[in-house]
């Protein structure tokens, strides 16, 4: 019961800071003379806390959406990279084989700590080196769940990572059209200017930091055979 009450809690939270940091964001960056109100999307000072409450957990699933496009499009974009340099193994492929979504699952599987995780549950599971990385994880969370809090904790710092990194890149994308287009949605101020920087030097950070907490955590229950 405690265990699913966590869960239920992990997830709440893990929409609505990164809905409520949208929300910030945009209140912060959007152009409001663009705008009939005050403010984007709520004015703070007529609706109350719940509300704000509500609209950040219903943005934090489009935030989730908009995160996994980008994967889905940066894996894309990867192996393009790839495929255009022919494959060969030198700097340019392993830097961006390094940054591809799955390339950590690769290197695991080939790892002895896997396979010493798969011969000691083959007997109770006769099929379990056909089953992905993340099944084997949940076997191995249901016979310790002690490690739960732990590898809930740094999946969690990963998904902020990720999504906080979204968020920036969506800000720099409407800049971007801005910068071509007639559109003048978000502030040009030159302090601005230097925000948007921060956040495209950011986002390759972010994704540096997401990509040391996500393996972390689906190797902790692994390591604790």
């Amino acid at each position: 019961m405690m265990e699913s009450l966590k869960e239920f809690v992990w997830d709440i939270i893990g929409y609505l800071i990164p809905g409520a940091f949208l929300l910030i964001v945009f209140n912060f960056c959007l152009d409001k003379r663009e705008f009939e109100y005050d403010d984007f999307l709520i004015d703070w000072e007529v609706f109350g806390t719940s509300l704000v409450v509500i609209v950040s957990y219903v943005l934090g699933y489009l935030v989730y959406s908009f995160t996994k496009y980008k994967i889905y499009l940066q894996d894309r974009l990867i192996k393009f990279i790839i495929y255009l340099n022919y494959s060969r193994d030198n700097f340019i492929t392993r830097f961006f084989k390094k940054r591809h979504s799955e390339e950590w699952k690769e290197q695991f599987k080939n790892s002895k700590l896997y396979e010493a995780a798969i011969a000691k549950l083959k007997v109770e599971y006769p099929t379990i080196d056909t089953m992905e990385i993340n099944e084997v994880r949940n076997i191995l969370m249901s016979k310790n769940p002690t490690q739960s809090e732990t590898i809930y904790t740094f999946m969690f710092r990963s998904s902020i990572f990720d999504h906080v990194s979204t968020i920036f890149m969506l800000v720099l994308f409407i800049y971007l059209i801005q910068l071509f287009t007639s559109i003048e949605l978000l502030k040009d101020d030159i302090q601005y200017k230097y925000i948007y920087l921060s956040m495209l030097i950011s986002v390759p950070l972010l994704g540096n930091s997401k990509r040391f907490f996500f393996p972390k955590a689906m190797r902790i229950p692994f390591s604790n055979l």
